[in-house]
């Protein structure tokens, strides 16, 4: 292609669970020259490893994993080799994945609140 980057074969998806800002989110990173794409939250994990995603993000939403209509993505998603990036409510469903808790507070979800992290192991191979 005479050193013409096709933008095509690189994407970032984004997994949406119904966040206002996902449309934002997609821009910021087409942006970044990065070709980018936005699926339903239930998009089958067959579809996104079709594409062999650079990355996969998953949007925030209004609902809580601890509804018991909560969305859940495909868990072949989490299987994929491609980093994930949850924000919100993605974080709280990759939490829901890995039988990490998302716990009730008083307070808005806007006021500072701290967390635990621990180390895993990361499958290889």
């Amino acid at each position: 292609m005479n050193g013409v980057r096709d933008y095509h074969t690189e994407i970032v998806a984004v997994l949406d669970f119904g966040s206002q800002y996902t449309q934002l989110i997609a821009r910021k990173v087409r942006e970044l020259n990065v070709y980018c794409e936005i699926f339903p939250y239930n998009v089958r994990a067959e579809r996104l490893r079709s594409l062999n995603p650079l990355g996969i993000i998953l949007s925030g939403g209004p609902a809580s994993v601890n509804d018991a209509d909560a969305p859940v993505c495909d868990p072949g998603v989490f299987e994929m080799r491609a980093p994930i990036l949850g924000i919100c409510y993605g974080v709280q469903s990759s939490d829901r994945r890995s039988a990490n808790t998302a716990g009730h507070t008083s307070s808005s979800m806007w006021r500072t609140t701290s967390s635990k992290a621990w180390k895993t192991a990361i499958p290889s191979g």
